[in-house]
């Protein structure tokens, strides 16, 4: 719940979350931000290769990208730029 808190202090273009969390899943925490936060990319992690769950994130248009685990930094930043950020395109340290 602490990403809301967050949010709510300030605008972010992306969020990059983990679908197995403690009070909520990655999912509804992208619903919930989708709702609020116009324009914040969603990128969702996840150890659960379920198909079922997977076409579900994938094709809902609330979850902009699917990180499936394990994966290597490269692919993250793949599906970062995938997803429209950083606009630039270019990586800075």
């Amino acid at each position: 719940m602490d990403a809301l808190y967050y949010l709510t202090k300030a605008h972010y273009d992306l969020v990059l979350t983990d679908y197995d969390m403690p009070f909520i899943d990655g999912y509804q925490l992208a619903d919930q931000i989708k709702e609020k936060h116009f324009g914040t990319r969603v990128i969702i992690m996840t150890g659960h290769c379920e198909r079922d769950v997977t076409d579900m994130m994938d094709g809902s248009g609330i979850v902009d990208g699917l990180l499936l685990k394990p994966f290597n930094l490269e692919t993250m930043k793949e599906k970062i730029e995938m997803v429209g950020y950083p606009h630039s395109g270019e990586w800075t340290s």
